[in-house]
């Protein structure tokens, strides 16, 4: 692979078109025989990396491109690679939240305190500036803001821990009414945030925002959600019975997509759609967010895998997927061996973007054994869909059939299954209530104790 087929691969990452990237990278590198010249000298083993700046930088085994400029000129400089790893260079330095070669002639090094109490060496004013560190009132820099600090602030304007990037489970968004907003925020643990949303009432709604956790992290009390609960409450917060907007405040449980496949992710999405009474039950709500609609309870949009995603092409190597045009879903066209997303609307079961599969049908509840039965809930179904078939799935009832006596057969999700022995009697589909109730009739762990809604 030669340095224009890298930067042209690189360019295409960031949603720049095909035709863009080749033109750009000709532009940026030369044009072809500048390429082929540059290739030859430096061999088929480079790449490139990408600097502090969103700047592009070639890479051998011999040599480090080093970006040493941050609020001056655009300077660069070549040191030696063996030297920069015998420690030969004090001025050279690996930030430790980037990942970034940076020169402390430019960006001095900030001694940071990270969440885990542990002392770690960032680029100070880039970092600071970027919003990954914060300085207390002592003069210390800290990964986190200062507790006292802190306040609900205005809809996704807080950075993201950077963590939450990379790790792979299921992150949850509780909305709830609090008279004080500001008190609450001072007292949640650091890796909750708490956010203003339109969609909530504009004087007391926050919306809570944690990370992906795995099923078993919230299963062994390994997440701050259960203590977040206990403080909202002292603190005189509702859940399930604030009412903003046009319907019940929500939960909404975020899935990495990473975890999913194209086909996979099509029969979650399709699961969610067709399995309505069964998700109605389990969500505790009958219809979902922004659904004005009176005949309608924002159920069964996506009838069919083909409605998410489908394939065309008779060479199966040249297959090329659609995403399927329907309500606001944004068309994106890709060859099969790149990556590729659909994207669904906020109002519909599950909400499909670029970076997680987000499941909407949950009315808020500040009840932790509630939030552990929508965790299992879509921890099982999302395990399920993996080998589920796409008819089963897509037809209504059966796909709730098949599920359930797969959900039988598997260990734990006790909540879940607690949950749907105790409130078989709603079952809101009276041609298969009955059958509802016999499928149901789990054999629990008897020191599980069921509750009412």
């Amino acid at each position: 692979m030669n340095t224009l087929t890298i930067l042209q691969n690189a360019l295409l990452a960031k949603d720049i078109s095909q035709a863009k990237a080749v033109r750009y990278a000709n532009h940026r590198l030369g044009g072809d025989w500048a390429v082929a010249q540059d290739t030859k000298r430096l061999s088929e083993k480079d790449c490139l990396i990408v600097d502090l700046h969103g700047g592009y930088h070639e890479t051998t085994n011999a040599l480090l491109k080093v970006r040493i400029s941050a609020t001056r000129t655009a300077g660069t400089a070549w040191v030696s690679a063996v030297k920069f790893q015998r420690g030969m260079l004090p001025d050279i330095y690996t930030c430790q939240l980037t990942h970034e070669l940076v020169s402390e002639a430019y960006i001095p090094r900030f001694t940071v305190i990270n969440q885990y109490n542990e002392n770690i060496i960032v680029a100070g004013s880039y970092c600071e500036r970027q919003g990954y560190i914060f300085r207390w009132l002592d003069g210390s820099y800290h990964t986190i803001r200062q507790p006292e600090a802190r306040t609900v602030r205005d809809y996704h304007s807080d950075n993201r821990p950077r963590w939450w990037r990379t790790a792979q489970g299921i992150g949850m968004e509780l909305e709830i009414n609090c008279s004080d907003r500001d008190k609450l925020a001072t007292k949640l643990h650091s890796e909750i945030l708490a956010e203003r949303d339109g969609s909530l009432d504009s004087y007391k709604g926050v919306e809570l925002i944690g990370g992906p956790y795995t099923c078993e992290d919230y299963q062994k009390g390994k997440t701050p959600w259960e203590q977040t609960l206990t403080t909202i409450k002292d603190i005189g917060g509702e859940g399930h019975a604030a009412t903003g907007g046009s319907n019940f405040y929500g939960i909404h449980l975020s899935l990495s997509r990473s975890l999913f496949t194209t086909f996979h992710g099509a029969k979650f999405v399709v699961f969610f759609n067709q399995q309505k009474q069964l998700c109605q039950l389990i969500g505790q709500r009958s219809t979902l967010y922004g659904i004005r609609d009176t005949n309608s309870s924002g159920y069964e949009i996506r009838k069919k895998v083909k409605d998410v995603v489908y394939f065309t092409g008779a060479d199966r190597d040249k297959t090329t997927i659609h995403s399927h045009i329907q309500g606001d879903v944004r068309d994106k066209i890709t060859s099969k061996n790149t990556s590729y997303y659909s994207e669904t609307s906020k109002y519909e079961p599950v909400r499909v973007d670029d970076k997680r599969y987000e499941v909407r049908i949950f009315r808020s509840n500040l009840r932790w054994e509630r939030i552990l039965k929508n965790v299992e809930f879509v921890d099982a179904v999302k395990e399920y869909t993996r080998d589920a078939s796409a008819s089963s799935v897509s037809t209504p009832y059966t796909g709730t059939v098949d599920f359930l006596y797969w959900l039988g057969k598997q260990a734990g999700y006790t909540h879940l299954k607690a949950f749907l022995v105790d409130n078989a009697a709603n079952f809101d589909d009276s041609k298969n209530s009955e059958d509802f109730k016999q499928r149901v009739n789990f054999k629990l762990n008897k020191t599980l104790t069921t509750t009412d809604l």
